[in-house]
């Protein structure tokens, strides 16, 4: 109410005045106006004109229901009474102003008349709320009322129809963050059909603007009206109290039903939005001690119970971040996913989970999903520095050192990426180093793998992805998820481009007996063979490659299919490789058999790879099964779980996450390599309890989709290791890396 908007409340002072108003807060009429309308007719709309009354129509008309006056009555009665409560309720009237026009706002201007002083909406100085009502949908009047709104501090409560269904609130207040444009966008990305509904708005915003009154019938329009009251009734009682607050009510049209959906203000809204510059200081990085939810994960708490309420705040369909989480068909896994539609493009990102169980698989898929967002672009600071890296130095990270495309690549025809130089001018954002102990400065388009869809005027220098990025319960918990994802790409493409012949892991041997009960599960279903490979480096964090082997001969399927994982704990690490495995392997023959000329271009022409899906469908080809010669027929070592991760399974286990990324980050640094960390947390992250960052480890192979798009030149840690780790009984040269498109899923 008045206290809201930081005013004294007015209603006791007009009551000294003289100016007080019978209970309900409509206005004294006069005899004669009482007279002239009924005993309880409504008050009526501004403007509005009574039709001339028909001569003799004074009385009953012969053959009416003696008991249609008494009812009248008594209808008026219960609505006096409802005003009375809600005066005692508030102890004090409330001053409504109704903007709009149509059928909805005559009715609802006689509902709420009943109980409040309708006074003009305008006027600020004289109004508590303002509800604005319409027959259709007047995007450009709600933006107009919403800005004025927020300007104001007076709240307001709009209730518009769509094509096909009518719409209250959500109730905007400085309560809260967001607008009424936060809401229009978040409905167009959470519509399958977002692009195409946006360009029917622009080209026809007359026609979208009135369609949806079409479809109002009387009862609909008295029904949206009586809920429209009782949220003016919830604001009347407690400011704080609607239930359109951070939420939409949805009448569908055609068969009356109804639904609340919740929504997320939008931090990047260009009328509301009011992100902190991204600064040094907010950079900076002090881990906190965070107790594990168990000694053997490494995790602060589980997501097992969270399920509801994650998909309260994030799944939606009519205005949600994600905006639904599907059951994917035939696997060997329960599989889910959760798409999301991105902003300035036509693009959707999807997260997807593949689990034991159907709860975790849906629990994976959103939080993936949410993990995206993060990645997408900046949306928990704005960017501030711009510049070249001479001009900034010492504090910036160096771009060679990401590594970069090969001079072949650069010289290719219509290569997208310009040729890194150290005058190239781009957008900076703040990480933390942990080996430099201190805030430095990261190319924005390195740190937001999709920046390029809303800043046209600055390419990426290089092709870059989601690499390490990660979500996690807090902020130490995302950062050492990111490291495991940076440290199970750089693995595999190590194996991969230096073909090591790493050696075999017998998986019955792994303390935990989910282990080869999954291996024999996929095995069961699929057909294939499952081979196990240790791909650990240098800094001792488990990592796993594991090969299906097609032994049988099936006909149209995939000879060798590929996947990799990676944990603290080797048990974890596998079975996170054998999830990501199940889906590949439960693509049916048909799959493979309709995409079998894709795959012969792809062996004509291995420039022809530009998607990730291509990386698995030509190496799945018989006629490259050679490929893997340096896996199935290298070395003849099998280890056990015991002998390959003997330290992990002797020392004790941390009880705090922040030791088990201390010691990490330790690993880390101990050989040579930097972490540095940007902080990704947007206000729809911290919605859910959530932290997430891009973890960016300077010389760790960084993984590519597309063979133009390669890169593996520029890493002298790519010849150096496979030395050094005793594979290769010299450092490699350029001549000795891997030509092939690398078989990562």
């Amino acid at each position: 109410m008045a206290a809201l908007r930081g005013r004294p409340n007015r209603a006791p002072a007009r009551a000294a005045a003289g100016a007080a108003r019978p209970a309900g807060g409509h206005r004294r009429r006069s005899a004669a106006g009482r007279l002239a309308r009924g005993p309880g007719a409504p008050a009526e709309p501004p403007g509005r004109r009574r039709a001339p009354a028909r001569r003799g129509a004074a009385g009953p008309r012969p053959g009416a229901e003696p008991g249609a006056a008494l009812h009248r009555q008594r209808r008026a009665r219960r609505r006096e009474l409802v005003a009375e409560d809600v005066h005692k309720a508030t102890g004090a009237t409330i001053r409504v102003g109704i903007a709009g026009e149509g059928a909805l706002h005559a009715a609802t201007w006689r509902e709420v008349s009943q109980r409040y002083a309708v006074v003009d909406a305008e006027n600020e100085s004289e109004v508590d709320i303002v509800l604005l009502v319409e027959d259709g949908w007047d995007r450009q009047r709600h933006r107009r009322w919403s800005d004025r709104s927020r300007a104001s501090g007076i709240p307001l409560l709009p209730a518009y129809v769509t094509p096909g269904a009518a719409l209250i609130g959500p109730f905007v207040s400085t309560l809260d963050e967001g607008c009424l444009e936060c809401v229009e966008q978040r409905r167009l990305r959470a519509r399958n059909d977002g692009t195409d509904y946006a360009k029917v708005l622009e080209a026809h915003p007359e026609r979208m603007a009135s369609i949806g009154g079409q479809w109002l019938t009387g009862f609909a329009v008295d029904l949206l009206s009586a809920l429209i009251v009782r949220e003016v009734d919830r604001f009347a009682a407690d400011p704080a109290t609607p239930s359109t607050r951070g939420s939409l009510f949805r009448l569908s049209l055609d068969d009356l039903r109804t639904s609340t959906h919740r929504w997320l203000p939008d931090p990047l809204c260009d009328r509301c939005g009011r992100l902190p510059l991204d600064t040094r200081e907010g950079a900076e990085i002090e881990l906190q001690h965070r107790p594990k939810a168990s000694v053997d994960g490494y995790r602060v708490r589980s997501l097992a119970g969270e399920q509801d309420r994650l998909r309260d705040v994030y799944v939606d369909s009519e205005a949600g971040l994600l905006r639904a989480v599907y059951k994917e068909g035939r696997s060997v896994f329960p599989s889910s996913s959760a798409p999301m539609g991105l902003r300035a493009t036509t693009r959707t990102e999807v997260g997807y989970g593949h689990q034991l169980d159907f709860s975790a698989s849906q629990l994976t898929a959103i939080a993936e999903g949410i993990e995206r967002y993060g990645g997408i672009e900046p949306g928990g600071k704005r960017t501030a520095v711009r510049a070249s890296y001479r001009e900034l130095g010492p504090d910036a990270l160096d771009p060679t050192t990401l590594g970069l495309h090969t001079d072949e690549l650069y010289s290719r025809p219509g290569f997208p990426y310009p040729r890194y130089h150290h005058d190239l001018t781009f957008n900076w954002v703040w990480g933390y180093s942990f080996a430099r102990q201190r805030p430095i400065l990261v190319p924005e388009n390195y740190a937001y793998y999709g920046t390029v869809y809303r800043n046209t005027r600055d390419h990426p220098f290089v092709y870059e992805i989601s690499n390490g990025c990660a979500l996690g319960g807090c902020l130490e918990e995302a950062i050492l998820h990111g490291i495991l994802e940076v440290a199970e790409r750089d693995a595999f493409l190590m194996t991969w481009y230096a073909q090591l012949s790493v050696p075999r892991i017998d998986p019955r041997s792994a303390p935990n007996p989910e282990v080869p009960l999954i291996i024999e599960h996929i095995e069961s279903f699929s057909g294939y063979s499952i081979e196990v490979f240790n791909i650990t480096m240098e800094q001792g964090v488990p990592c796993f490659w594991v090969l299906a082997v097609d032994r049988r001969g099936m006909r149209d399927m995939p000879k060798v299919l590929c996947a990799s994982g990676s944990n603290l704990n080797p048990e974890k690490a596998l079975i996170s490789a054998l999830m990501e495995l199940g889906p590949l392997v439960s693509r049916p023959p048909e799959f493979h058999r309709q995409n079998r000329p894709r795959v012969e271009e792809m062996l004509a022409d291995p420039y022809a790879v530009v998607s990730m899906e291509d990386h698995a469908a030509l190496n799945g080809a018989p006629e490259v099964f050679d490929r893997f010669d340096f896996l199935l027929n290298g070395s003849p070592v099998r280890q056990t779980f015991a002998e390959a991760f003997k330290d992990y399974y002797q020392k004790p286990k941390n009880a705090d996450l922040r030791d088990d990324l201390s010691e990490t980050l330790q690993q880390y640094v101990r050989t040579g390599l930097d972490v540095v960390v940007v902080d990704q947390t947007t206000p729809e992250h911290r919605a859910g309890d959530f932290a997430c960052v891009k973890v960016i480890i300077p010389g760790c192979l960084p993984m590519t989709f597309g063979h133009m798009r390669r890169r593996d030149r520029g890493f002298e840690r790519l010849h150096r290791i496979p030395h050094e780790l005793g594979y290769r009984d010299r450092p490699l040269t350029d001549a000795d890396i891997n030509p092939h498109p690398h078989p990562f899923p």
